[in-house]
């Protein structure tokens, strides 16, 4: 799980293309790398709108109603105009939470 997790991020900064890629002592490499970058265990990240929104799997305009409506969760400010959500909370506010709930 954590390896294809770290496929999918090496594909997504351009470091991998599973397309083109035969030397895998390359590839492991840069999997060590990332994942000592990315050990980040105990440290709750701060999630811009963009990966709450793919995170939660919902809509821009459903995010910011739900705002309005009190049913999502607060966000913190983060500088005079940028706004973010702490990640645990929104785990938390997603674990009860069924597809069909999300929906409505």
């Amino acid at each position: 799980m954590l390896v294809q997790q770290l496929r999918e991020q090496l594909f997504l900064l351009g470091h991998f293309d599973p397309f083109y890629a035969t030397n895998f002592s390359c590839f492991s490499r840069k999997v060590n790398r990332l994942e000592k970058s990315t050990n980040t265990e105990g440290i709750d990240r701060l999630l811009r709108l963009d990966e709450v929104l793919r995170v939660t799997g919902m809509g821009r305009n459903t995010v910011h109603t739900r705002i309005r409506e009190g049913t999502f969760p607060k966000q913190v400010k983060i500088g005079p105009k940028s706004v973010a959500w702490r990640q645990s909370v929104i785990t938390q506010w997603m674990a009860p939470l069924t597809p069909a709930a999300i929906d409505q």
